[in-house]
């Protein structure tokens, strides 16, 4: 199954088309996957593992080289990563992971100046 989607947003000073895709795999996969004018780029998938932890993932790529990625399932795991450029030139990256168990939450968060 496939649909695809679009449309115009705009602001005081920019408009921006943009198209989505929604896919959906024979095993009950779901993807979103999106573009604008702009060369943005995002999505989202979910699904199901085979032993029943559900699943999803988000996704944001910017042109400018910005970039967001988190994921999360039913198991209480959450993980995440960034990366971009400051205005004077410097790159920084992030990422970290958080568990969740009994209640309480545990995480690793590292990030860096490249």
């Amino acid at each position: 199954l496939t649909k695809v989607a679009s449309g115009q947003r705009s602001g005081s000073t920019w408009t921006s088309t943009w198209t989505e895709t929604l896919s959906k795999s024979a095993i009950g996969d779901l993807t979103v996957e999106g573009v604008n004018t702009s060369g943005d780029k995002w999505g989202e998938k979910c699904g199901t593992h085979a032993n029943g932890t559900t699943w999803r993932e988000k996704w944001l790529h910017k042109l400018d080289g910005y970039v967001e990625e988190l994921g999360w399932n039913s198991a209480g795991q959450h993980t995440g990563f960034r990366m971009g450029q400051r205005d004077d030139g410097e790159k920084w990256v992030e990422s970290w992971v958080q568990v969740e168990k009994d209640g309480i939450v545990k995480g690793i968060l590292e990030g860096e100046n490249v």
